[in-house]
């Protein structure tokens, strides 16, 4: 009965010795917003930093419309919740060349065809709303930069091994080389944009 007695008096402290000690939450992270996506082998996703106001993500489906493929660019607000959807068709050979945002508008940069680097598309796209220009260089180049100022398109990169930057304003519809660049010597390194102005 002793025993018994003395069993039933530990008891108490065998049973909270065998409870879990509450886990202190206070010092983990708390895992902020974010947005997910279905991923699979046909889709890529290109961020593009919309500065303080969120972001742009581009799309790339291999979702056929009248043989063309439907990208898309989803614009998320600063607490990635999407804002509007912005879909637009690419040739079946294109490939992103580029990306910018520059007041308020995203462009995307796409080579129109596979085998004609002179001629690209870029895409325009505010609050949904999508606009499209066909460029063309004239010349075939290797584009490695790709900039907004305005209405200007500004596009550097390499033809026949030498450096060279061209401008296109969206409006007059053709390309100007600016002078000074297209030397066997030069090369560019970085075209940094003053867009603060």
């Amino acid at each position: 009965m002793r025993k018994l007695a003395l069993l039933i008096t530990l008891l108490p402290f065998l049973l909270s010795a065998q409870k879990k000690k509450d886990r202190d939450t206070s010092n983990l992270i708390i895992q902020p917003k974010r947005i997910e996506f279905d991923v699979n082998r046909n889709i890529d996703f290109t961020v593009i930093n919309g500065e303080s106001d969120g972001l742009g993500l581009i799309v790339e489906t291999f979702t056929k419309i009248d043989k063309k493929f439907e990208w898309s660019l989803v614009k998320l607000n600063t607490d990635l919740e999407e804002e509007w959807k912005a879909p637009f068709l690419v040739g079946p050979a294109s490939r992103l060349l580029g990306y910018e945002y520059h007041e308020g508008k995203y462009y995307v940069m796409v080579s129109a065809s596979q085998y004609r680097t002179e001629e690209m598309l870029v895409f325009e796209i505010e609050d949904g709303n999508v606009r499209q220009f066909e460029i063309t260089t004239v010349f075939p180049i290797s584009l490695e930069y790709f900039e907004v100022i305005g209405e200007t398109l500004l596009l550097g990169g390499n033809v026949n091994m030498r450096p060279v930057i061209i401008t296109y304003n969206v409006n007059e519809k053709k390309p100007k080389v600016l002078p000074g660049f297209y030397e066997n010597r030069n090369e560019i390194l970085d075209v940094i944009i003053d867009d603060k102005e």
